[in-house]
């Protein structure tokens, strides 16, 4: 196959989902093939998307013949998913022949989701004694999280603590990173004391690890070195201030599943800690009726800016004494203040304050597509008539036009499931391969509805569809501008901010 690069062939493995199961077969064996690893990766990725009997076959065939670490990995993880432990009779040889350190604790780590089987628990102990830090510690932390026997806990223990003490500190932090990646109570003590060693990775790692653990013992050892000085007490207060912020963004996730009258009860509590604006918020929040929007606004609140904050506030308003409802009326004003020239940093809230098929934003985005409609069948007639006073100011009037469409192309896709997926089949609607394009096109008609894509498509052209657009806004919307409107025209233009 071609050696190039393969970003066409990207493209086209994101569409192969949406052909017929048996040509896509077909086409993830060819890429398969391919001379680029990143698209050999791609192609096992979508290998999980196929049934589980035609797959073992394409798996089976990976594993021989691929040499690329991560995608080996990759594959062994799909073999996994789809097979269980069905599979490990595909990845095991390459697991005990593999010289190389890094696939080696990648498909430890891979094949210990598999659970506690005979063979997955041998192939892992055989590792423990690796002489590879990240190899050993990886079958260490693959040991205590399938292992239910004594003995199986206490040999994963016993080289746990030898790696402690080892004298290569790349063994001493691999531990600290077992230890907080298991989280439990019972690592505290050893964490501590790797907390004080004197090479800087490992210390850090101890300490990220205290904080995975998050019991007051843990939060304590990071908060007293957090006060010690030099670059041990810099980590941890670095770690500290994070951990602090994750705390708050847990707590707020719980309180999001309280009942109403706890909700209330909490928010009351806030409220008498001081008069915050932030706390007063927190207690709107936590009245909403909504509880898929107060679960957004809970989850994602403390990242937000003072600016979002205030949006936020203007948008929660009271339906009666107890409760509270999402009015998106001061976003929507917000989001159009520019007349679409610019996309609003406000327009990030979109997503949480509105979800999707929210009446009023849906309206909105109906009112800016037809206005969109409007200005490009103005463009059409002023250019007709002959108002731009030379080509620059033309030139400059199109832009700006484009600049509008981009704009409202990512508001419509901030009111749909997955915006990036939405933005993404925008690009490729318009791609010079008819597949792809056929595909996208598709793909945006189940999204956003046959009409409403079928409006969007000719503005993804722009100037180049400026007829077309004219044409369909005289047949949609009703709207058209006749030859003896050439005054009006050039009003509405200069109102419009257009260069004229």
């Amino acid at each position: 196959m071609d050696s190039v690069k393969g970003h066409g062939d990207l493209e086209v493995i994101r569409s192969i989902r949406f052909i017929p199961p048996n040509d896509r077969i077909i086409r993830i064996r060819e890429l398969l093939q391919h001379d680029d690893p990143e698209v050999r990766y791609r192609a096992i990725l979508e290998i999980a998307e196929i049934p589980p009997e035609k797959a073992s076959s394409i798996l089976k065939d990976v594993i021989v013949s691929e040499k690329n670490p991560r995608n080996l990995t990759t594959a062994a993880r799909v073999v996994l998913d789809l097979l269980g432990p069905d599979g490990l009779d595909l990845i095991k040889d390459l697991l005990q022949s593999s010289e190389d350190p890094r696939l080696l604790a990648d498909m430890i780590e891979a094949i210990s989701i598999a659970g506690d089987q005979p063979q997955v628990r041998t192939l892992i102990m055989r590792c423990l004694s690796h002489n590879n830090h990240r190899v050993r510690g990886t079958a260490v932390l693959g040991l205590l999280r399938i292992a239910n026997d004594k003995e199986s806990l206490g040999d994963a223990l016993d080289v746990l603590l030898n790696m402690v003490f080892h004298p290569d500190a790349l063994f001493r932090a691999s531990a600290a990173v077992g230890m907080g990646a298991m989280g439990l109570p019972i690592f505290i003590p050893p964490l501590s004391h790797l907390a004080d060693d004197q090479d800087v990775n490992v210390t850090r790692n101890a300490l990220n690890s205290l904080g995975n653990i998050r019991t007051p013992a843990a939060l304590a050892a990071i908060s007293t070195r957090s006060a010690s000085g030099g670059w041990r007490g810099e980590i941890a207060a670095s770690i500290w201030g994070f951990t602090s912020r994750e705390s708050f963004e847990h707590m707020v996730g719980v309180l999001s599943y309280l009942n109403m009258a706890d909700r209330k009860s909490l928010g009351v509590r806030f409220q008498n800690l001081g008069n915050s604006d932030f706390f007063a918020l927190l207690e709107k929040i936590l009245n909403l009726e909504n509880q898929e929007i107060r679960e957004r606004l809970t989850r994602s609140l403390k990242s937000f800016d003072k600016d979002k904050i205030e949006m936020i506030a203007n948008c929660i308003k009271p339906l009666d004494s107890e409760n509270t409802i999402v009015d998106i009326e001061p976003l929507i004003g917000e989001l159009g203040a520019s007349d679409f020239v610019v996309l609003s940093p406000q327009a990030e809230l979109v997503p949480i304050l509105c979800g999707r098929a929210n009446e009023k934003y849906e309206q909105f985005i109906d009112d800016a597509v037809m206005n969109l409609y409007r200005e490009g069948a103005l463009l059409e007639k002023a250019k007709n008539f002959g108002l731009f006073k030379n080509t620059s100011d033309e030139a400059t009037s199109f832009d700006k036009f484009e600049k509008k469409i981009q704009v409202s192309l990512h508001l419509i896709a901030l009111g749909v499931e997955n915006p990036p997926q939405i933005l993404d089949a925008f690009d490729k609607a318009m791609s010079s391969d008819k597949f792809i394009c056929s595909v996208s096109q598709e793909f945006l008609e189940e999204k956003l509805g046959r009409l409403k894509a079928s409006l969007i498509l000719p503005l993804l052209m722009g100037r180049r569809l400026l007829s077309e657009i004219a044409q369909i806004t005289e047949k949609h919307f009703g709207i058209k501008f006749s030859d003896g409107e050439k005054e009006a025209v050039s009003a509405l233009m200069k109102e419009k901010g257009y260069f004229l």
